[in-house]
């Protein structure tokens, strides 16, 4: 089987190299089915990606690399050269020291490390490094205990060897956030009187990797203190003011990050990321009519600037700007919205469809590179029900965390995308006694069942009772066989403990929460905290730019699982290809 398999991957190099990419791919996927950890097949998948301009797709390929093979020099090389392509400098740097710290050497790495140290000033885009892990790099605490290390910081500053202080108070707040003897120590050091304003466009080399290497630690209120006081002494510090500005916006100073941002402007009038950034944090405030001005800035500086396109296209699901702005994408919402708001959706599936297809390919006509990373449409009240944190206390605590006892969703399953779409106009234009958030989607998720499905989440068994009660009237126009159901909590809750998926007519009869879970949950609330957000604004119940981006998918979905009704659109070429490999996949679980 091994021979085999080698064989395989072998003719996919070869027509790699011939530049069939297309059939290479096919046969590097069947490699890692069989062998998913086959370190050279993910490296070349990988490097196929960033050929095919997929770049961003190729680090979970190049990271399964080095994690079966790190030894080989040239998947470092390639996972940095990938990094600094999409502007993750910060990482490309941690995983160049991670590399070198390994013992790799050689003409490569340094021709990367110089790559890096002439792009080192460039800015970093705010929601590229919120969401991403740095990889591990040496931390003095892994030979010293941490009294030693907090002696040896303050010998360091004694001796004035300042920046060798800063760097183990730095280790220390890596591993101990709120140790507050590093904490002061650190700000004794940052707070050295600076005197007067130099007349050198930007801090010193030694101060930006100071700067930055607080950044990737995450000590961002630390990042603003300290940038705070470099400007006074550096006020034309290009990337000192971008790092205070995209440090601000990710602790929720919002005002500071603007005002940072706009001096990021001040020096350089054309630097797109810089807009794009502080249309978030506009956003953010809830100045929407100011952070779509400052979208299309961006995008009028950088007009495939993929990052701005999106968050556009999200604002769009909340606020209908005043004016275009000569934006086609804006005047293409609008049309949307207005066809919806005039029309109701046809009940014949030919006339649907061929509704649909022409806003389709009248949204790929406008541009036809911008995607979605979204499979479901919302329709969201202004409540964060915080779900990010309830998943992630299941999977690292392996418990039910308390608040999702009482919450429900009445769930109705369909079995075509254009009922679906018609499901999601249906939740588009229903009201309930309260407005609650609600979904429609298609199943990717392994081990759950069904393909299309809507949800409307609800807060105790007797909101859950009431909304299908509801729903169940209105689904007839549907499909008259349609019945809404009531489930609980997520999904993957019930396949881990299956007493809690039984729903009876009242809560005193279905599993209750067992106390003593209530430590565990604790424990990981003091770890690692995760608020829910406090200034969500509501969804616009109306289909949107950003909807038909998610019903795209979903039709390359529908092709994947074999939908009658796809055929419908068969002139409407695949624009994802990804989904539609999942869905076939899932046919053949």
């Amino acid at each position: 089987m091994l021979d085999l398999v080698e064989d395989i991957f072998q003719q996919g190099v070869q027509l790699h190299k011939s530049g069939k990419v297309e059939i290479a791919c096919q046969l590097y996927s069947a490699v890692l089915k069989v062998h998913p950890e086959h370190p050279t097949a993910n490296h070349s998948m990988g490097v196929l990606a960033v050929e095919v301009g997929k770049v961003q797709e190729a680090l979970v390929f190049f990271e399964a690399a080095l994690e079966a093979n790190p030894a080989t020099a040239q998947f470092w090389l390639s996972y940095i050269d990938a990094l600094i392509k999409l502007e993750k400098l910060a990482d490309a740097k941690a995983v160049l020291d991670q590399a070198k710290s390994k013992g790799a050497k050689g003409d490569g790495f340094d021709t990367l490390e110089t790559r890096l140290n002439e792009r080192y000033e460039e800015p970093l885009e705010a929601s590229k490094i919120a969401s991403e892990p740095t990889p591990k790099k040496p931390n003095i605490l892994d030979s010293l205990k941490l009294d030693q290390a907090i002696s040896l910081a303050k010998k360091k500053a004694k001796e004035g060897s300042l920046e060798e202080s800063k760097r183990i108070y730095q280790d220390i707040l890596a591993k101990f956030p709120k140790n507050k003897r590093a904490s002061d120590g650190l700000k004794l050091l940052v707070g050295t009187p600076v005197g007067k304003a130099s007349k050198a466009e930007d801090a010193p080399k030694d101060e930006l990797q100071s700067l930055m290497a607080l950044y990737n630690n995450r000590q961002l209120a630390l990042v603003v203190e300290q940038a705070q006081i470099l400007t006074k002494q550096y006020p034309k510090a290009f990337a000192v003011w971008n790092l205070m500005g995209v440090s601000a916006a990710q602790i929720g100073q919002l005002d500071q990050a603007i005002f940072a941002l706009k001096r990021v402007l001040a020096i350089k009038p054309d630097h797109a990321d810089a807009y794009n950034n502080m249309g978030n944090a506009l956003k953010e405030q809830g100045k929407l009519e100011e952070a779509v001005e400052a979208y299309n800035k961006a995008l009028a500086i950088k007009p495939d600037y993929a990052g701005a396109k999106h968050n556009l296209a999200e604002t769009l699901k909340i606020y209908s700007p005043k004016n275009s702005q000569c934006n086609p994408l804006i005047d293409l919402d609008n049309k949307i919205k207005a066809k919806h708001n005039k029309h109701a959706l046809p009940k014949i599936d030919q006339e649907l469809a061929a509704c649909t297809s022409n806003l389709l390919n009248e949204l790929q006509s406008a541009d036809k590179n911008l995607s979605t990373e979204y499979l479901q449409i919302y329709r969201r009240n202004n409540v964060d029900l915080n779900c990010k944190r309830h998943l992630q206390i299941f999977k690292e605590k392996e418990i039910i965390p308390e608040f999702c006892f009482g919450c429900y969703k009445v769930q109705v399953d369909v079995t075509t995308v254009l009922d679906l779409i018609r499901l999601a106009a249906l939740f588009y234009e229903s009201e309930f006694e309260s407005d609650l958030t609600r979904k429609c989607m298609v199943e990717v998720r392994p081990n759950i069942s069904g393909s299309y499905k809507g949800l409307i989440y609800c807060r105790g068994i007797d909101q859950a009772h009431a909304v299908k009660k509801q729903l169940d009237v209105h689904v007839k126009d549907i499909d008259k066989n349609l019945v809404a159901k009531i489930k609980k909590g997520c999904s993957e809750f019930p396949l881990a403990f299956p007493e809690y998926g039984e729903v009876a007519s009242r809560e005193e009869e279905m599993m209750q929460f067992p106390q003593e879970w209530q430590a565990l949950e604790s424990k990981f609330d003091d770890e690692n905290l995760i608020s829910p957000k406090t200034h969500l604004i509501s969804s616009l119940k109306e289909f949107c730019l950003s909807d038909y981006l998610i019903i795209q998918k979903w039709i390359d979905y529908a092709k994947g699982i074999g939908d009658p009704t796809s055929e419908l659109f068969c002139d409407l070429p695949v624009k994802y290809n990804e989904i539609m490999e999942v869905a076939k996949a899932r046919i053949k679980q």
